[in-house]
């Protein structure tokens, strides 16, 4: 799967499988899959849903590898069908003596983010950029659109926030 290193997905599958290897693996600012007792049981359950109800047809040389980084997933709080699911999948010795998935870090950084764009301090618009956007070019890129010219127009910017990759806030007067 997306943990293992060395392996290369096919773009296709990118998408589909990166988001929720994503959430399992950001704590914090740290790159790795988060010990199971740091979020709630139902949340991870949710997230390892998603990524095999998003497999498709194209996915099937990868689905193994998957089922296989899945069971380690589902060891520490569902141990029996790890432990089934491991074996069934064709692992070696038990599950509970593997070690824990680690996050490859190439596969955790965004291409894009979404940032909101405030007119003093109000929602108008969202923007999806590269996250190492200048503030100029955000607010270059904020003024072209339709539903923020709308609040600038004949009006003088008296201050910009912007947090990279997070918020502009434009401030007019």
């Amino acid at each position: 799967m997306l943990l293992s290193a060395g392996r290369r997905l096919p773009p296709a599958i990118v998408d589909s499988w990166v988001r929720p290897c994503r959430l399992l693996a950001l704590e914090g600012d740290h790159l790795r899959i988060a010990a199971p007792n740091q979020f709630s049981r139902n949340w991870l359950v949710e997230q390892m849903r998603v990524l095999t109800d998003d497999a498709s047809d194209a996915d099937r040389p990868y689905l193994k590898e998957a089922g296989l980084t899945l069971a380690l997933l589902l060891q520490p709080f569902a141990p029996h069908i790890s432990e089934e699911l491991w074996t069934s999948l064709g692992g070696q010795g038990s599950a509970v003596r593997q070690a824990w998935p680690t996050a490859s870090p190439r596969w955790l950084q965004e291409e894009q983010v979404e940032i909101p764009v405030q007119v003093n301090g109000r929602l108008r618009a969202r923007l999806l950029v590269a996250p190492s956007i200048s503030e100029t070019e955000a607010l270059s890129r904020a003024q072209e659109d339709a539903r923020v010219s709308a609040h600038l127009q004949g009006r003088a910017i008296r201050k910009t926030i912007y947090l990279p990759g997070k918020l502009l806030n434009i401030v007019v007067g």
